[in-house]
């Protein structure tokens, strides 16, 4: 009810920039033309469903609608986890932090993969940890390896984890793993191959190498005969110095873990029997944080975030046993209390920089209503790479460059590029597409706009 409350609030303004691409490849789904399936940097299984909601009219209301309601269930199967893996007193400390945290937040009222991945992810986890079922917490996993790529690198740190731990079951592991995950990776393969790419064919190289030496997305880089591991293996140190100032950003996320993983002699004593659990967890997580930090992607962190709830769940449990036994029961729930309120006042907060930021967009598309008598998106040009029209069904005016580029085979061929380099150039292109009028923002996304 929180999340429905502030993102009616907000108009649902929480559209980022990826939204529209994928809006893009869905609309243009079609066997007479199966280029139109590969998608560099997303799975198929997101452009899919959008084409299947289509029938709605709205696409991506429709589904950030859907997401509103499921995530009422993620919270019950969140707490449902906290309950197999964690001690009972410290879960309702650990919800808020989990619920409330900005990537999870951010993926709720946005119209991309995130959400329904980690909620893929967090119904594995239950089906596997709870139940044992190792075939059908996996098949989850895979369907989320249909929503995002990286799901597939979280199922295989935390096979490897389950393996270590859990070495009486190796067999049912490995067979859970394969016939849960691997139909995923050939069905999304044989996509690209009829598409006209190869099996593993992506595009992650172009995030390699924004971690690596930054990138320009107004103007990306020709790296299509470019693979991600050449580009690591071609100056391995620049990479892992690279990605460590990345997971410095993160640190916030490691150290639950971290945590966990130290201190875990002195926990396992009072909580034995989840200890062997939340520490595999805790590997698993960590293993993957690690590898997925060179991607610069704070998304890919949302699958694991209820691991990391339950780290600092253990973590509170260990703080709260130095607290005189006669004030926990008091101490629990003040410290709950004022989670939970500081995470719903935050929340409220944030929906209202939401809604500023909407009511700026509407009055640029009054704006521009104003002065051409009339909108068309398509014969617009801006700098801001999420600014939209909420008057229009969720369309956005052309951008130069941005991962629709590099990663969508037939974008160009619809929106050319639009060289921004010199005011010149820029002038000339938007002339030469048909564009009749630009909106740059003021203070600009790239330093060029003030020169253009």
């Amino acid at each position: 009810m929180v999340v429905l409350a502030a993102i009616a609030y907000s108009h649902f303004a929480e559209l980022i920039n990826d939204v529209f691409l994928l809006r893009w490849q869905a609309d243009r789904l079609s066997f007479h033309h199966p280029s139109n399936f590969y998608n560099g940097f997303f799975s198929i299984g997101y452009p899919l469903l959008l084409r299947f909601v289509s029938r709605t009219g709205n696409p991506i209301f429709t589904l950030i609608l859907a997401q509103i309601v499921l995530a009422g269930v993620y919270a019950l199967l969140l707490y449902r986890f906290l309950e197999a893996v964690a001690p009972k007193r410290s879960i309702l400390v650990a919800l808020p932090l989990v619920l409330f945290a900005p990537p999870f937040l951010h993926s709720i009222p946005s119209a991309t993969p995130d959400f329904l991945s980690a909620f893929a992810v967090l119904a594995g986890l239950i089906l596997i940890v709870k139940r044992a079922n190792f075939f059908l917490g996996f098949l989850c996993m895979g369907l989320g390896y249909l929503l995002r790529v990286h799901i597939l690198l979280f199922a295989v740190t935390f096979s490897f984890a389950l393996v270590f731990t859990y070495r009486e079951s190796h067999s049912r592991i490995l067979t859970g793993f394969c016939a849960g995950i691997l139909p995923f990776v050939l069905l999304q393969g044989i996509v690209q191959v009829i598409s006209g790419h190869r099996f593993f064919e992506n595009a992650q190289v172009f995030n390699i190498w924004k971690t690596m030496y930054g990138i320009d997305w107004s103007n990306p880089p020709l790296l299509h005969h470019t693979t991600a591991i050449g580009t690591i293996l071609a100056d391995p140190i620049r990479f892992s110095v690279a990605s460590l100032s990345w997971l410095w950003h993160y640190i916030f996320y490691l150290i639950p873990l971290v945590a966990v993983l130290v201190l875990g002699i002195k926990v396992q004593k009072t909580h034995r029997a989840l200890f062997r659990n939340i520490r595999m967890l805790a590997w698993a997580a960590f293993a993957y944080i690690l590898l997925a930090s060179g991607g610069g992607s704070i998304s890919a962190f949302t699958p694991v975030l209820p691991i990391i709830g339950a780290c600092l769940a253990l973590c509170f449990e260990y703080i709260i046993s130095l607290v005189p036994s006669s004030s926990r029961g008091i101490t629990v729930r003040i410290v709950a209390i004022l989670l939970w309120a500081v995470s719903i006042v935050g929340y409220a907060w944030f929906s209202q920089h939401e809604r500023e930021r909407i009511v700026e967009y509407t009055q640029v598309e009054r704006a521009v209503r104003t002065a051409t008598g009339t909108l068309d998106p398509y014969r617009l040009y801006t700098d801001d790479y999420d600014l939209y029209f909420p008057g229009t069904p969720y369309l956005r005016p052309k951008t130069s460059g941005s991962w629709g580029e590099v990663g969508l085979p037939n974008y160009t061929k619809e929106f050319p590029h639009i060289c921004d380099t010199s005011a010149s150039a820029e002038y000339h292109d938007l002339a030469k597409d048909s564009i009749d009028l630009a909106i740059f923002r003021i203070p600009p996304y790239d330093p060029r706009g003030y020169e253009n």
